[in-house]
């Protein structure tokens, strides 16, 4: 499944990196880490990747035949380590990364799988009377009709999100950002990304227009990277990454009063990397009580819908009732 693709990238880059500390070849090590490797989309590029190696091209451009797998950051990153001799530490460290986003996705989908479970069990299970009263017809036939009521509005709201992040994806992006809780929440994660990404391709050895290039990218918010694009911009102009950051209009003030200091210190990745890990440290919490939050809202939605089909069962049961006493 597409969930599990993190996790396989995880351990491939955690296997890749104690094949190069312990001396092998690359293309040895790719053998050995594409053993176990279930995704075939990963399997076919490690495999290609060995093909570019064996014909004298290096690590990072024989993964750079794989973009929809390997990133644009992933790439930079494995260049500065193969090219400083810390290609290991690298990998670790992206190992970490994308073990981290498959144990969010894994724990999201658990939090929703019990209240999935429970409005399915409100769509299947009451029309049962129905089964044995008017028989297996009657019972597929209501069963789709609260499937059709139900599947109507959330194809529709599929269908419109998708239209917009194919068509107008800043316009989506900015929209989602003014959802109260949630927008803000997003905004802190994709700054604790842009932050974490510039201080790694920075420290790395990455100049630092090219870092800030990259790490906009990392952000995965469409408006919050076409603003922030006026970075790269500036520092194109002469003037400093601070005044690019205040002429995005989309980084909280404190921020960029802690970068300006890293700037004049000349600190900016140690600056950076205490900014991510308290943008990250509120965009975990938030994300956890999100997770507790959205479960208790289809909770109360299905309680709601069971409710309503309770009464509307008895609402006629009754009137039948009295119809009969008439």
């Amino acid at each position: 499944m597409w969930i599990n693709r993190n996790k396989e990238i995880a351990l491939f880059y955690e296997k890749m990196a104690q094949s190069y500390r312990s001396g092998l070849p690359l293309t040895e090590g790719l053998t050995m880490s594409s053993m176990g490797v279930n995704d075939k989309k990963l399997k076919r590029s490690i495999e290609l990747a060995k093909g570019y190696i064996l014909s004298g091209h290096t690590l990072t451009e024989g993964l750079s035949q794989s973009p929809l797998l390997f990133s644009e950051i992933d790439l930079a990153l494995i260049e500065v380590g193969e090219s400083q001799g810390r290609l290991d530490q690298t990998l670790l460290g992206l190992s970490a990364l994308y073990e981290k986003q498959y144990k969010d996705i894994k724990v999201f989908l658990l939090a929703m799988a019990y209240p999935t479970f429970l409005l399915s069990t409100s769509i299947f299970l009451p029309p049962i009377v129905n089964l044995f009263t008017d028989g297996m017809e009657a019972y597929i036939s209501i069963v789709s009709n609260k499937l059709f009521t139900i599947s109507t509005p959330l194809v529709a709201i599929y269908a419109g999100y998708y239209a917009f992040r194919t068509y107008a994806p800043d316009k989506l992006d900015y929209t989602l950002l003014q959802i109260p809780i949630i927008g803000n929440n997003l905004q802190k994660l994709a700054i604790a990304r842009f932050c974490r990404s510039l201080a790694t391709l920075f420290s790395g050895g990455i100049d630092l227009r090219r870092s800030i290039k990259l790490a906009v990218k990392s952000m995965s918010n469409a408006y919050l990277e076409q603003r922030s694009s006026i970075i790269a911009v500036a520092l194109d102009e002469g003037r400093t990454v601070t005044e690019g950051l205040r002429a995005a209009k989309v980084f909280p003030e404190n921020f960029v009063n802690s970068f300006a200091i890293g700037e004049e210190t000349g600190d900016i990745d140690k600056i950076l990397t205490k900014v991510a890990e308290y943008y990250e440290f509120e965009a975990d919490k938030a994300f956890k009580a999100i997770l507790t939050a959205t479960p208790i809202l289809l909770y109360l939605c299905v309680a709601a819908y069971i409710a309503y089909i309770v009464i509307s069962f008895y609402a006629g049961y009754f009137g039948a009732i009295g119809n009969m006493a008439q």
